[in-house]
């Protein structure tokens, strides 16, 4: 009898191939749930039938209700699986029921958020511990630049009163006091013998002038450049005054706006701190110079949890970027010992997570014969790589709509393109990172999680391709047997073998009797 399930062509061509002496039915397969779960598999040899049916809760193995065991020709089955008392949990009886959504479930969703919660931990102790050292340092440059330009000013000042010098010494009168004398010396000077000196004196007055625009300049300079103040780890600027800010400037970076408060915070301590210091009779220079010291630029600010967690994805995921690393004793003992546990967290869930959904994709390309070939060989693994390159594609309109939206710059997909691939395959050169001023807490699950899956992909392309090659290379050159069969063969040679030769394996032919002569 031919059981006709697909089509009457398919029940006809099973007929026509088959023989008079019908094949043996090959033994029934024991699940193979019994093995990971250390239990002995019932005895299905001497079965009536051959055939035995278990549902989820049997091979879950639930032996807390004996109606969930339905064996078909083997009485004793139930028994014995009941024998080995354990209760089933609901991750198992999901495992069985939805076997692909709960593998993606808890093998790769769920692990790819914890490493998110791992971010946003030790993220926040790295910025703790490297904020007070990012203050120390803006501090520093913010009184740099407060006595360079005092000093300055101190040489524009004295480039003015050497033209007023000179104009009173060429005059008949050397260095008149008061108005009216100099006029009247003007009026009464030989200007033969005054107009080369006046000439000299026009030339001073230049130098002035030069010294003044040199001096406005240095002033945009010093204050106006935001590169030596950096604000990875903290956060001063409340949100209303950035809020504000954004609106009567467009185009202005985070950053300026962090530099520009604490600017202005520090010059206004600055002046408080410098009538503290007259009020105790100090000199005017002795004042300017405690007052640059004790001003406080960074009154009121918080660590940069984000900035942090962001920083903690490039430290646990190897890439690098490079715009900033940790300085203080504490933050770089933090990464020696927890940010070395992440880098293997993260490489044990993202060889799990490729594992899983390599395993998921071949058993549904497997379904048909159009596509069991992306299962293994070259295809599988030109695959992979077109889907990794794909992905980079998705990810770089990622980073685009975000530098667009977020930051307010544009740049075009070929250079989206080259982030996400310097992202994804854990280079960084650093010329493309995401400033930490701009980071928000939702911002680390559209962001890293899209790097991610890039990770799973990249694994899932070495995996197929590792096989691909050892099927070409690797299966014809080495033995059939494994390495721990290779070694465990090694260490059975006994000395005194075939021959008398030590080392030698004895022939188990030659062992005990003699053979024939």
């Amino acid at each position: 009898n031919v059981s006709c399930k697909r089509s009457a062509k398919h029940c006809i061509r099973l007929t026509h191939y088959r023989t008079d002496k019908p094949k043996e039915a090959p033994p029934p397969q024991v699940p193979d749930i019994f093995q990971r779960m250390k239990m002995d598999p019932p005895d299905i040899n001497n079965s009536g039938s051959g055939d035995i049916e278990y549902n989820a809760d049997d091979l879950a193995g639930n032996t807390s209700n004996p109606e969930n065991y339905e064996a078909v020709g083997k009485s004793g089955a139930r028994e014995q699986m009941m024998l080995q008392g354990q209760q089933a949990s609901s991750i198992a009886k999901q495992m069985f029921r939805f076997p692909r959504l709960a593998s993606v479930m808890y093998f790769i969703i769920l692990p790819l958020l914890l490493l998110i919660g791992v971010c946003f931990l030790f993220g926040y102790c790295l910025a703790a511990l490297e904020m007070p050292s990012e203050i120390a340092a803006n501090q520093a440059a913010l009184t740099q630049r407060l006595q360079l330009s005092s000093d300055i000013r101190e040489f524009q000042e004295l480039a003015q009163e050497l033209t007023v010098d000179c104009f009173y010494n060429c005059t008949d009168a050397e260095k008149n006091a008061n108005q009216s004398e100099i006029i009247e010396d003007l009026i009464t000077t030989n200007w033969t013998k005054a107009s080369p000196c006046y000439d000299t004196c026009i030339s001073y007055d230049r130098i002035t002038n030069v010294t003044l625009a040199d001096y406005n300049a240095l002033m945009e300079v010093v204050w106006g450049d935001v590169s030596s103040l950096s604000f990875h780890w903290m956060k001063c600027t409340p949100e209303p005054v950035v809020n504000q800010m954004l609106q009567e400037f467009p185009g202005i970076r985070l950053e300026q706006i962090e530099t520009l408060y604490s600017y202005g915070r520090y010059i206004g301590d600055f002046y408080i701190e410098y009538e503290r210091w007259i009020q105790t009779g100090m000199s005017d220079e002795e004042s300017t110079q405690k007052a640059s010291i004790t001003a406080d630029g960074h009154p009121n600010c918080k660590v940069n949890s984000n900035g942090g967690a962001m920083f903690w994805f490039t430290i646990m995921t190897t890439i690098g970027y490079g715009n900033t690393a940790p300085a203080t004793t504490g933050g770089r003992a933090l990464v020696y010992t927890v940010g070395f546990l992440s880098v293997l967290l993260f490489t044990a869930v993202i060889g799990q997570a490729g594992y899983v959904m390599v395993v998921v994709c071949d058993d549904l390309f497997d379904r048909t014969k159009y596509t069991r070939p992306l299962t293994s060989g070259w295809i599988a693994s030109l695959f992979w790589l077109a889907l990794f390159y794909l992905w980079n594609l998705v990810f770089g309109a990622i980073a685009i709509a975000y530098n667009k939206f977020r930051i307010g710059g544009d740049f075009p997909l070929s250079e989206g393109f080259w982030y996400a691939f310097i992202s994804t395959t854990t280079i960084g050169f650093g010329d493309y990172h995401i400033a930490h001023a701009y980071i928000k807490w939702y911002d680390l699950f559209w962001i890293p999680l899209p790097m991610l899956m890039g990770f799973v992909l990249l694994a899932n392309f070495a995996l197929k391709f590792s096989e691909w090659i050892w099927e070409v290379v690797g299966a014809k050159q080495m033995p059939s047997m494994g390495l721990d069969d290779i070694l465990k063969a090694s260490r059975t040679k006994t000395p005194g073998g075939l021959g008398g030769r030590p080392g030698v394996v004895e022939n188990p032919r030659l062992v005990g009797n003699k053979p024939d002569a």
